[in-house]
């Protein structure tokens, strides 16, 4: 399959402990050599993202949130920009609504949470967000599958002619 308009951002900081799982995550979906996915890493959310997603239909950001249970993996729908004096506080969905009033248009964004509990300085992941990792994997292979064209997932699904058979 083809992700060529895919683009998968992983947040956080990969010397704060679970912080960095957002990181992880994306490390493990590189290495597993995907044609045409695009994946980046960064400390935080920031403005100058807009101007690189423009070419891309969907892009998923990776991060660690504290508390909860599970991983989710959400759509995130534009609202209107809030000021803030900071970018450490600014929203994704404050990021769709700059990309359209800026640009003309905005990608498909969603967000995967991985539940995380330390946040101290340090290169390790606590136990639970060790398989919410592992979880978070599986859960983005599998909207990658169901994100394609439907062109590529029809012809992923079809069944294969056999070579030895006419």
């Amino acid at each position: 399959m083809d992700f060529s308009k895919i683009l998968l951002l992983g947040f956080g900081n990969s010397t704060r402990g679970d912080d960095g799982a957002g990181w992880e995550v994306i490390r493990r979906l590189d290495a597993l050599g995907l044609p045409g996915l695009e994946t980046r890493v960064s400390q935080q959310l920031g403005l100058e993202l807009l101007e690189e997603w423009g070419g891309y239909e969907r892009v998923l950001f990776v991060d660690a949130a504290p508390g909860g249970a599970e991983v989710r993996l959400e759509r995130v729908l534009e609202s209107e920009a809030t000021p803030s004096a900071s970018t450490h506080h600014l929203k994704p969905e404050t990021l769709l609504h700059l990309s359209r009033r800026l640009y003309g248009r905005c990608p498909e964004l969603y967000l995967c949470r991985i539940p995380a509990e330390q946040f101290g300085f340090g290169d390790g992941f606590s136990p639970s967000t060790g398989r919410c990792i592992e979880q978070a994997v599986g859960l983005i292979r599998e909207w990658l599958e169901n994100t394609a064209p439907p062109s590529e997932r029809d012809r992923s699904k079809a069944p294969q002619r056999r070579k030895d058979r006419f």
